[in-house]
């Protein structure tokens, strides 16, 4: 989750209100039991992810293709939020739509708009149904500022990239490519647009 700094003149409102926040005597009541907890984490185990093994271990294998590092051990253990995913919508098995989870297992920024990319191409083979997670076809209308700086960086990168690099960034601008389509403002996506060309033309030098 993205939890940017305030503006400079709402720094002081915060560090009051932040202040007054810890002086507190009385806090909110609990709304979740740790019974229940409990008695959700001993389900967990228990959902099946037969459906979803497959597209799941292709996703893998594309997040890996574009240069988000995603280890064994690490895939494994992200198939607890798959099976939370169903769980909290009250499904025993696992579904494609599941999988939205790994939109979020971004360690920088650049990561995030590749990610959506790749995760909302894989629920795309998949019609939304009844019992989706809510957050699984939930809107995110590409970032043009984000997409800016992943084209800049792309263009920084180029010159003293070798042959193995040079396929990392072609299928990374590849992406960001099909990305900049979703911009909302015509005059942002015309404007990428042309970075995107600018760059595919030196790729081809």
């Amino acid at each position: 989750m993205r939890s940017n700094n305030v503006a400079p003149e709402q720094l002081i409102a915060v560090l009051d209100a932040g202040w007054k926040q810890q002086r507190a005597e009385h806090l909110p009541p609990a709304t979740l039991h740790f019974d229940d907890v409990e008695a959700l984490q001993k389900l967990l185990p228990l959902v099946d992810l037969t459906a979803v093994r497959g597209p799941y271990a292709e996703l893998v294998q594309r997040i890996r293709h574009a240069g988000i590092v995603l280890s064994d051990r690490r895939a494994v253990k992200l198939q607890r939020l798959i099976a939370a995913s169903a769980l909290l919508c009250t499904r025993m098995a696992a579904r494609l739509s599941d999988l939205w989870v790994l939109k979020h297992i971004w360690d920088t920024e650049e990561q995030c708009e590749v990610l959506q990319s790749l995760v909302n191409t894989a629920l795309g083979q998949e019609a939304a149904a009844g019992g989706d997670h809510p957050r699984s076809r939930a809107g995110e209308e590409a970032d043009a500022e984000h997409l800016a700086r992943d084209l800049e960086a792309i263009a920084a990168q180029l010159p003293k990239a070798d042959a193995t690099e040079l396929a990392y960034l072609r299928d990374r601008l590849g992406i960001l490519d099909g990305r900049c389509q979703w911009v909302a403002d015509q005059q942002q996506r015309e404007f990428l647009a042309q970075k995107v060309a600018e760059l595919w033309t030196q790729f081809k030098r």
